[in-house]
């Protein structure tokens, strides 16, 4: 991963010098480009500082963004915040047949547990941290995983978390992320969505089918698509939410 961004710094460092040379400054149309580039690239070289400084110490990482949540049948990791804190998923938990009227990350599973709940609200309060981004990726990275979701609980809270979930993507552009969300304003910032990261669409009702996003998912009570029920409960080889060529996947209802 370092060395791809290893390329940006060179590319970086090669637009830095042009842009003072006699000839260059004398052809406007190249200067103004290049002028472009140079500051679309600077802030991802200074990220890459950041990032290779807190690469170096995942602990110090781990102290920023508390530690990564782990899904039993996933193959990669998560980020786990409180579903407490879901902005439309709160509304809809008292709409009757609603996905989220029935909720398994409220106070189902392993979710009612104290410590489970502390470790959520951790990772939410650390949201919000100047260095957040920089010590997800490191994380992120240190797992030497190919998959990894967002929000196996709670989702996006705003448009500056949305950024930084892509800023973490693309300072981890190995690594395939998915991100399941019902925050219907995410689609107006899809443009701007690294090309790791799928965004899947979650309709509020049961049996809800959304075919206005790129990728979606749905709640359905019977002829889901997700096949972990019947395989242990457990991903296995599917990797069908993280694929962007498949349009929309299909759970069961909890």
């Amino acid at each position: 991963m370092l060395d791809r961004l290893q390329y940006v710094k060179q590319r970086f460092d090669e637009i830095s010098d042009l842009i003072i040379q006699p000839d260059v400054i004398a052809d406007q149309k190249r200067y103004v480009q290049l002028n472009q580039e140079y500051k679309s690239l600077n802030a991802l070289v200074k990220k890459r500082e950041e990032y290779i400084t807190l690469d170096a110490n995942v602990k110090e990482a781990q102290e920023i963004t508390h530690t990564l949540s782990k899904p039993g049948k996933m193959p990669g990791f998560a980020y786990s915040t409180p579903a407490h804190e879901c902005k439309t998923g709160t509304k809809l938990r008292a709409v009757a047949g609603s996905v989220c009227a029935n909720c398994y990350a409220y106070k189902r599973g392993r979710y009612r547990f104290q410590n489970v709940k502390d470790a959520q609200y951790k990772r939410f309060r650390a949201l919000t941290h100047p260095l957040w981004v920089e010590a997800m990726a490191a994380q992120i990275n240190s797992k030497k995983v190919k998959h990894f979701r967002w929000h196996d609980s709670g989702d996006v809270q705003n448009l500056d978390h949305l950024n930084k979930i892509y800023e973490v993507c693309r300072l981890s552009p190995d690594v395939k992320h998915w991100m399941p969300t019902r925050e219907a304003w995410v689609k107006d910032h899809l443009a701007s969505k690294p090309d790791n990261l799928v965004v899947r669409f979650s309709p509020p009702m049961i049996g809800q089918e959304n075919t206005t996003w790129p990728n979606s998912s749905m709640v359905v009570l019977k002829n889901a698509s997700c096949p972990a029920p019947s395989q242990g409960n457990s991903c296995g080889d599917c990797r069908a939410c993280w694929d962007p060529s498949v349009k929309v996947v299909s759970y069961g209802k909890h």
